[in-house]
C-alpha cells in the first residue's frame, strides 16, 4: 500500500471560517480551540490508506471526499457531514473482489464531559446524532470518517444478489458456468438410498 501523500495537516489558530483542500490526501484533525464562533466548513479528501488495515480484503479505490460542518456546541464539537468511498470487497459467495460505492452521512457530538442527558447545555431528545467522548480537545476527522464508512459495510457482501458462489466439491466459480461435478444428493437420504439398493 502506498504511503500517505504529503505531511499530516492540522488546522491552525488563524484559520478562517472555511477550509478547503482540492482533494489532495491530507490527515485531518480539528481542535476545539481552533473553531471560530461561526463554525467551519471543511472539504478535503482522506487518503485511500485510511482503510489499509480494515481487514477482510477491504481496499479503497482512490481518495475519499469528505465535506463537513464543524460547530462548537456547549463545551464540545458537533461534526455533521458526509463522505463518499468506493471500496473493493470480497464477495461472500464467490470470493471475487468487486467495487462497492458508499455515501455515508454522519452527525456526531464530541463532548469532553460526562454526558448528562438532562443538562440544558446539550439537548439530544429532538436530534438524531451520536455522542462520542472528546479526548483532549482534538477531533480526528479521519478516524470518524473511517468508522462511519466501515459501519456501512454489509456482514456478507455480494457481488450480485444472484451470485451462484463456488462449487462445494471442486471450488469452481459457478457464475462462469457449470463445473461438471455430478449433482450432490442430500446426505440425509444416504441411509435410505443404501437400504433401497440393498
Amino acid at each position: 500500500m502506498r504511503g500517505r501523500e504529503g505531511a499530516p495537516h492540522a488546522l491552525t489558530a488563524g484559520l478562517t471560517a472555511k477550509y478547503h483542500s482540492p482533494f489532495a490526501s491530507v490527515a485531518m484533525k480539528i481542535a476545539l480551540s481552533q473553531v471560530p464562533p461561526e463554525g467551519l466548513q471543511v472539504s478535503y479528501a482522506a487518503g485511500p490508506e485510511l482503510f489499509a488495515d480494515a481487514g477482510d480484503g477491504v481496499v479503497a479505490q482512490g481518495s475519499v471526499p469528505v465535506a463537513a460542518r464543524v460547530d462548537t456546541e456547549g463545551s464540545g464539537l458537533r461534526v455533521k457531514g458526509s463522505a463518499e468511498a468506493v471500496l473493493e470487497l470480497p464477495c461472500a459467495r464467490c470470493l471475487n473482489v468487486f467495487p462497492a460505492a458508499f455515501i455515508t452521512r454522519f452527525d456526531v457530538l464530541f463532548t469532553p464531559i460526562a454526558l448528562d442527558v438532562d443538562a440544558d447545555e446539550i439537548e439530544l431528545g429532538e436530534r438524531d446524532m451520536a455522542v462520542c467522548h472528546l479526548e483532549g480537545d482534538v477531533v480526528d476527522l479521519d478516524g470518524l470518517v473511517r468508522e462511519q464508512v466501515l459501519l456501512e459495510l454489509p456482514m456478507a457482501p455480494l457481488c450480485d444478489e444472484g451470485c451462484r458462489g463456488l462449487c462445494p466439491r471442486c471450488g469452481a466459480d459457478l457464475n462462469l458456468g457449470e463445473c461438471g461435478c455430478p449433482p450432490q444428493g442430500d446426505p440425509r437420504l444416504a441411509a435410505l438410498k443404501k437400504l433401497l439398493e440393498g
